[in-house]
């Protein structure tokens, strides 16, 4: 396989290329931050142990990741900036093919940029998420969650919530938190991090009514983890020392909130739709550590 076959052309195609390949070096032109956390941790490296050079597979990564956050607005980004707040910067990544914003993508966009060393990316899809999407309203069956979909001016197209979206919200937090410390505000990453989390798993059951296919209908919804929605998370563990980013391994939480259980988990919406969730947790989980 040669280097360039390998630039992504999409921003889900550049998250799965780097998570085969976080690399052990810091970005070309930017220090790898270990603060406030000393401990590195030790990845390895696929494109490497395919036979790229370290500096093949760098180019790679930083081309990648300037064509799709920072490249031409008409063909190329999918990264866009969109003013400021009185929390600093605005940015969304937008889904090309239906021109609106997701949390899936916001969520990925960050981890993308936790793991790049890219804190001012990651701050302003933070920034955008907290804005126009995050709920609230106590008395909404999303509070406390996301909306999962809205225009490029913010205006949500949903009420509801797409779980992975706070998956990865999640992850990236604690990824940020352990990479550059946690700050004030949306930026204290930990206390955000620790929030959702606790809210995905224990939040309160919550009712209200909303308009569905033209029929108002009574929604009641209440935390992430339930005996119908078995969800993954990424959990830290302990490993040698060379990267700035923890390492992670998938561990399932039940309805009984315990993690680590062995059983095979259900697609989401099995009862529903056969079809439908992650193809690749169809068959048991075996965690480490």
């Amino acid at each position: 396989m040669h280097c360039k076959n390998i630039l992504p052309r999409h921003p889900l195609a550049l998250a799965c290329l780097l998570a085969l390949s976080i690399l052990t070096t810091p970005a070309s032109g930017m220090a790898a931050n270990t603060a406030p956390d000393s401990g590195l941790h030790h990845y390895r490296n696929l494109f490497a142990e395919a036979g790229h050079s370290q500096k093949e597979i760098r180019l790679k990564i930083d081309g990648a990741f300037r064509q799709l956050f920072h490249g031409d607005r008409t063909n190329q980004t999918v990264y866009y900036s969109a003013g400021a707040n009185s929390s600093g910067p605005l940015a969304y990544i937008t889904d090309i093919k239906h021109n609106d914003v997701r949390t899936e993508g916001l969520s990925y966009g960050m981890m993308i940029a936790v793991q790049l060393d890219q804190p001012s990316v990651f701050n302003a899809l933070w920034n955008w998420s907290k804005t126009y999407l995050y709920v609230n309203e106590t008395n909404h069956p999303s509070f406390g969650f996301f909306r999962w979909e809205a225009q490029t001016n913010g205006v949500p197209m949903s009420q509801f919530v797409a779980p992975d979206g706070e998956e990865y919200y999640v992850t990236a937090l604690y990824f940020a938190a352990h990479r550059w410390g946690s700050g004030k505000g949306i930026y204290d990453y930990q206390a955000q991090a620790d929030e959702l989390l606790s809210r995905m798993r224990h939040r309160d059951l919550i009712s209200g009514e909303f308009v569905w296919q033209n029929t108002n209908r009574m929604v009641t919804a209440g935390p992430l983890f339930d005996a119908d929605h078995k969800m993954v998370l990424f959990h830290p563990v302990q490993s040698e020392t060379v990267s700035p980013i923890p390492p992670i391994t998938c561990r399932p939480f039940t309805n009984s909130g315990r993690a680590g259980d062995r059983r095979r988990i259900p697609r989401f919406g099995a009862k529903r739709r056969p079809r439908a969730g992650i193809i690749s947790l169809a068959s048991p989980i075996r965690p480490r550590g």
